[in-house]
């Protein structure tokens, strides 16, 4: 389960491309080197595509949903989210490892590197002129989207102990996400959206480190995504306190600002954020 690609043996497609067929390939899912069936967790379908597409030396790889392209925030969420129809690789794969679920972040990580522009466009608009979103490398855009991401575990603990919480996490095959250090405290983001055995992990996570680390449930991470944010970070508290919302922890980087917050006050974040840097 969440399995990543490490290489794409096509020659069978490639076979059956060169005798004129249309070749259908299932998507999600691969093969160990023991031969195991393995899956690529959310969003496997688009990885497979990409990575598809990059091993036979395709220019674009289209993907198609139930929406139109990529938005400037989640519509269930912001009433009036933009349409965004260009942006640059690198801004939709913060988007997506941020918490956006129209394209997998591994699915853009396999574009960028394979310089593949990905089409997002929704089933049955396949008319001239319809809505869609295109990202590709060469894109210059100062596009910004607002990106929640819901079911997030806030960690606290020792920095002397992060080194052995990283190693476990991972034995536990488990992410980390927006790790900070502040003298001799740490903390970071457990994101559960692929978890479903979470209290499980948790109970193991809590017996490797003990009283080492403070385990938070019910967090949310509210992130501004885009370019041109290294001066953002004032601003985003300002929105949040005017929101009266206190962030546990802060993540800044050119590209993304992120606060873990409650997660009962992510949609109010969300809708504060998207009035302040998009609209």
């Amino acid at each position: 389960f969440d399995a990543r690609i490490i290489e794409v043996r096509p020659h069978r497609i490639e076979d059956e491309l060169a005798r004129g067929k249309v070749v259908i390939v299932a998507g999600y899912q691969g093969m160990s080197y023991k031969r195991e069936i393995t899956t690529l967790g959310r969003g496997g379908s688009d990885t497979t595509a990409v990575a598809l597409a990059a091993a036979l030396g395709a220019e674009r790889c289209e993907i198609y949903s139930d929406v139109d392209g990529v938005y400037s925030a989640d519509p269930r969420v912001v009433s009036d989210p933009k349409h965004l129809p260009e942006l640059d690789l690198a801004t939709l794969q913060e988007m997506a490892e941020a918490g956006a679920k129209v394209l997998n972040a591994q699915a853009v990580e396999w574009a960028r590197r394979s310089k593949i522009a990905i089409y997002a466009r929704k089933t049955g608009d396949l008319h001239t002129g319809a809505r869609e979103t295109i990202a590709r490398d060469s894109a210059s855009s100062r596009v910004r989207a607002i990106i929640g991401l819901d079911r997030v575990v806030h960690a606290q603990l020792d920095s002397v102990h992060f080194a052995r919480m990283t190693a476990t996490v991972a034995k536990l095959h488990l992410e980390i996400v927006d790790a900070c250090f502040s003298g001799g405290d740490a903390s970071c983001a457990i994101p559960l959206l692929n978890v479903p055995d979470w209290e499980e992990k948790r109970r193991a996570l809590l017996e490797e480190m003990g009283e080492h680390v403070a385990l938070h449930d019910g967090k949310a991470i509210a992130s501004v995504v885009g370019s041109g944010l290294g001066s953002e970070l004032g601003r985003v508290l300002s929105i949040l306190a005017e929101q009266e919302i206190a962030p546990h922890a802060l993540f800044s980087s050119p590209l993304r600002i992120s606060a873990t917050i409650d997660a009962d006050r992510l949609a109010d974040a969300q809708r504060a954020l998207h009035t302040a840097f998009v609209v």
